[in-house]
């Protein structure tokens, strides 16, 4: 989480400081001053700054013996332990300076926080593994100093590690409305959190403008932050149905990443759309369901297997966790090296012989393919934040194949009334046109309530009274829930993109134009709406060139 740290060759305030600092000293003791402890913390400041922070740790703990009740003294001791990785002897400094009352003052140097005890307290307790604690010190961090703008970054970062989104989305918007101090931007950072918790909270529309935001900034020429934002927005366009979009935003992210992990990302994009044409590069590659390790055991050599995956092609050919492969498909597997399952085509049937403790035996597998271990192991990365995507996607495909299957049974008014079901919790582009599709086939067609009248009503007044961005906001969200409770009124859709435009909300216009077309095809102004369309697009920098 750490910014990358840009120098432009000239002498900063920071280094002339960490220039006069032990001359200060010197200068008090010449004047007579009983300041040993002061001036190890001198000493301790100008270490710290220079990276030594083995010596750091020496000059701090010596103010600590000369006073015990110097609170800044064992701040400092406290960033020192945390800077060589002694995380709990940084926990224990950083305690005894918060329990002597120093909160800390602000001065120029590391992360903007110089000395605030419950910033590094926060900070310790995070790369120590500690969540709860670290996220309850960041918090106390930004209680204490709401302007030290790392405190709000690490406790988005934190509370994204706990899933905690509400907290995470709350830390990064109030950093991106402060100007840090030090001068150093944390904007890229605070983008790049709150993009990851829109998308796993389902406000893809939000995480796709966080995205370009940062892309459009310096932190966009970053390779680190340019894989970010094309994988935000591969997911978000995953989500909202655009699966062929997101293939190609993927593609850009293999561009920028050098450790680009292909397979995972397929797997990942099929779980969320559950589309099974995103495996298509890894569904011929074979599988075989494994893990395993070189092995030497006597005359025998070859590959042990240390895991078996459950129900994997494996473990249904028979093959057990401790058996030792030696031949693969009539080749010898000596090491690791030669053990290749991938080098045959999924579906075909390969020879196997194993030693299982003192015997031999040979068996045929019928290879699985990559593919299948989306579905075997249920592969997510370790990032809470995909999880929820996923969870999401998968929820919208068993509502969709309900309304399906009532649609079937010529059932079409529970067919709707799933989908407003479903629309009552979260708003879904895919789900909404669904629900329109539905009620295009109910004859009577289904009466608009008195809520989602007396919500246009209101809409459309607030749009009308606006005088500021919080005006639009409410009039927006009016609309919104009329077109919760009535998704087939196709003045609704229109009348939104409207605002949205004078919102400056181009892609979410964009989106609201396509549903009114959807909601009334034989729309006589389908030309100019098509065209407008066309202008958004160009607006909203989403064009099929980009």
């Amino acid at each position: 989480m750490e910014p990358v740290r840009a120098g432009d060759g000239r002498q900063s305030s920071t280094q002339r400081r960490a220039i006069a600092r032990p001359f200060l000293a010197f200068l008090l003791l010449l004047a007579g001053w009983s300041c040993a402890a002061s001036d190890h913390y001198l000493s301790g400041r100008y270490f710290y700054e220079q990276g030594n922070y083995d010596r750091t740790v020496w000059e701090a703990g010596e103010a600590t013996l000369l006073d015990p009740e110097d609170g800044s003294a064992w701040t400092l001791l406290g960033m020192a332990y945390a800077k060589k990785g002694s995380y709990r002897e940084a926990v224990q400094a950083l305690e005894r300076a918060l329990a002597l009352g120093f909160r800390g003052s602000m001065a120029p140097g590391a992360e903007g926080s110089f000395n605030s005890p419950w910033y590094w307290l926060g900070y310790a307790y995070y790369h120590d593994g500690q969540l709860d604690e670290a996220v309850a010190a960041f918090k106390k961090a930004v209680e204490s100093r709401g302007d030290l703008a790392a405190s709000y970054e690490w406790l988005s970062g934190s509370a994204i590690r706990q899933g905690d989104w509400e907290t995470a989305i709350d830390a990064a918007t109030k950093g991106l409305a402060l100007t840090d101090p030090v001068g150093r931007s944390w904007h890229p950072y605070y983008l790049r959190n709150r993009s990851l918790c829109f998308l796993a909270t389902g406000h893809f529309d939000e995480a796709l403008e966080d995205a370009d935001a940062l892309l459009s900034g310096p932190a966009g020429k970053n390779a680190e932050f340019l894989a970010h934002c094309y994988r935000i927005k591969a997911f978000a366009w995953a989500a909202l149905g655009d699966t062929r979009k997101a293939q190609t935003l993927l593609t850009k992210v293999k561009q920028a990443e050098k450790d680009y992990d292909s397979e995972g990302h397929s797997m990942l994009l099929y779980l969320v759309t559950e589309d099974e044409g995103t495996l298509k590069d890894i569904s011929s590659t074979g599988w075989l369901g494994v893990e395993t390790e070189s092995c030497s055991k006597g005359a025998v050599q070859g590959v042990r297997l240390t895991e078996v995956v459950e129900n994997g092609p494996a473990a249904r050919s028979g093959l057990r966790r401790g058996d030792i492969i030696v031949r693969l498909g009539g080749k010898a597997v000596r090491n690791g090296g030669e053990f290749k399952p991938s080098s045959f085509a999924a579906g075909s049937s390969v020879d196997v012989e194993i030693m299982r403790g003192q015997d031999r035996k040979r068996l045929t597998i019928t290879m699985g393919s990559r593919a299948e271990r989306a579905s075997v192991e249920g592969v997510l990365t370790s990032a809470p934040v995909w999880e929820p995507l996923v969870n999401a996607g998968h929820e919208r495909r068993l509502l969709l194949q309900s309304v399906d299957a009532a649609e079937k049974k010529g059932d079409y008014r529970k067919a709707l009334q799933l989908c407003l079901d479903y629309l009552r919790e979260r708003r879904d582009f895919l789900v909404t046109k669904r629900a329109v599709e539905v009620e295009q086939k109910l004859d009577p067609p289904p009466v608009i309530s008195a809520e989602a009248k007396e919500r246009a009503v209101l809409a459309q007044k607030g749009v009308s009274e606006a005088r500021d961005e919080r005006g639009f906001d409410r009039a927006i969200e009016e609309y919104r829930e009329a077109i919760r409770l009535a998704p087939w009124w196709a003045e609704l859709h229109l009348n939104l993109a409207l605002a949205l435009e004078r919102h400056g909300d181009y892609r979410k216009a964009l989106k609201s134009l396509e549903l009114f077309l959807f909601a009334s095809p034989n729309n006589s102004e389908a030309g100019n709406i098509t065209a407008k369309m066309h202008e958004l697009e160009s607006k909203s920098g989403n064009a099929e060139s980009d």
